[in-house]
């Protein structure tokens, strides 16, 4: 919000380490996009993080390659040689941090 109030056009967010430790609403902070990862407190694979962004399908990839035009999700899917076994594990680390307790009853977000 205050960016807008500035005149930035555009607001990228990087929370890297901030799921699991706060509750955020991403559509509340009004970011064109919002990036986070889930190897901190998810325990997920050290390249696997989260993207949204409400313009999703007006983003592109940013290096062009035979999906160009295709949309961000189509565009970065299939990036060559990559290891895709990180993304695998996205569902894993959410569901872990949903679930997960402290020794005395408390979530990961009020542990940490």
């Amino acid at each position: 919000v205050a960016c807008r109030r500035r005149g930035v056009a555009e607001v990228a967010v990087d929370g890297s380490h901030a799921l699991g430790q706060l509750r955020i609403d991403v559509a509340d902070i009004g970011a064109d996009a919002y990036w986070t990862n889930l190897h901190k407190w998810g325990f997920g694979y050290p390249t696997c993080s989260i993207m949204h962004s409400p313009r999703l399908g007006d983003l592109g990839h940013v290096v062009p390659s035979w999906t160009a035009g295709t949309g961000l999700f189509a565009e970065s899917r299939w990036t060559g040689t990559r290891d895709y076994a990180s993304f695998r594990t996205a569902p894993l680390s959410l569901a872990y941090l949903d679930d997960w307790r402290s020794v005395d009853g408390r979530t990961a977000m009020e542990h940490n």
